[in-house]
């Protein structure tokens, strides 16, 4: 149970969230960033004549849209959601 305690201490600690808005920001990069690569591989592939080509180029696209969307960049965080106050019972 440590083990648990010590990770979600981190992870409290260092804001691995992303905002609503931060959601559709990193959707909206992920799909430029394929778009462009599949605009790049698609042509590609066909001039050389090898799928392999087309198929490297797209994973390359997809690795770089990774790197780019999943962490919780600062851009991503911009927008935090504003909870109401808890109402006392009384």
């Amino acid at each position: 149970m440590d083990v648990v305690k010590i990770v979600r201490n981190w992870a409290d600690d260092h804001h691995l969230y992303m905002d609503y808005k931060g959601q559709k920001r990193a959707e909206w990069c992920m799909n430029i960033i394929m778009g462009i690569f599949f605009l790049i591989a698609f042509p590609l592939g066909y001039f050389k004549e090898m799928l392999s080509v087309s198929v490297f180029t797209v994973l390359a696209g997809s690795a770089l849209a990774a790197v780019v969307v999943l962490p919780p960049w600062p851009c991503f965080r911009r927008d935090p959601l504003n909870w109401q106050k808890p109402i006392s019972s009384t």
